[in-house]
Order: structure tokens, then C-alpha cells, then sequence
């Protein structure tokens, strides 16, 4: 069973890193991969080598394909408070001026800054 709690423990030490310049640092999208937590809730996809590297090797994660998420539907869907509280502090350091949110209905959220990806799954009512 699948501990939630060290998950999101986890999860708050990683979004508490302060990104690195992105300068000479990026990934190029052809090699990116998904980065899932162990409860499946969250998936991150670093655009820097830097966050890979503190991903990877500090942090319980499992490589996977990135998805082809379909946004064309637009309506509701519902997110955790508590995951989107979790991912703020990454957010707050981004070096770049914005995020873009994407998001259709029933779809995970799709949460993107200079550094990264993140995909929230939404919550099953």
C-alpha cells in the first residue's frame, strides 16, 4: 500500500528547490520523460537537467511516457486543494514572468513554467 502521506512529504521537499538558470541547462522536449509519484497523482516533467538530476536521485519517482492529453473538451474537473497548495512553492520560483494552465474536462491539469511540466490527475467523485 501506497503510503500518501511520505508521497506528498516527498513531493514538498522537491518543490522547495529553487530552480537553476535554464541557460545551457535545458532538456530538449524530444528527450523528456514523466516522472510519476508513487500514488500516481502527479507527474512531473523537468525541462532542466538540474531538476531531473535533484528528481531522480533524491526522490521515490517512476520514469514514464509522457501523455498525449486531449484538452479539446472544455468543463469541469476537480483538483485536489492540497495537491495544488503542494505545487505552489515551484510555481512561486519560477524564473520565468507566468505559468500557462491548461486543463479540460475530466483531464489532468496541466501546470507549465520554464523549468517544468506538471500533470495533477483529477480527483475521482
Amino acid at each position: 500500500m501506497i503510503d500518501k502521506n511520505k508521497a506528498f512529504n516527498d513531493l514538498k521537499k522537491l518543490f522547495a528547490v529553487l530552480p537553476s538558470d535554464i541557460k545551457d541547462n535545458e532538456i530538449p522536449s524530444h528527450e523528456r520523460k514523466g516522472y510519476m509519484d508513487q500514488s500516481s497523482i502527479i507527474m512531473i516533467i523537468p525541462k532542466t537537467y538540474f531538476l531531473k538530476t535533484i528528481l531522480t536521485q533524491d526522490f521515490d519517482v517512476k520514469e514514464s511516457s509522457i501523455p498525449d492529453v486531449c484538452f479539446d473538451k472544455a468543463g469541469p474537473s476537480k483538483f485536489s486543494p492540497q495537491l495544488l497548495d503542494l505545487i505552489q512553492p515551484l510555481l512561486k520560483h519560477t524564473s520565468d514572468d507566468g505559468i500557462i494552465i491548461t486543463v479540460g474536462e475530466d483531464t489532468p491539469i496541466k501546470i507549465e513554467t520554464k523549468e517544468v511540466i506538471i500533470y495533477v490527475a483529477p480527483r475521482v467523485c
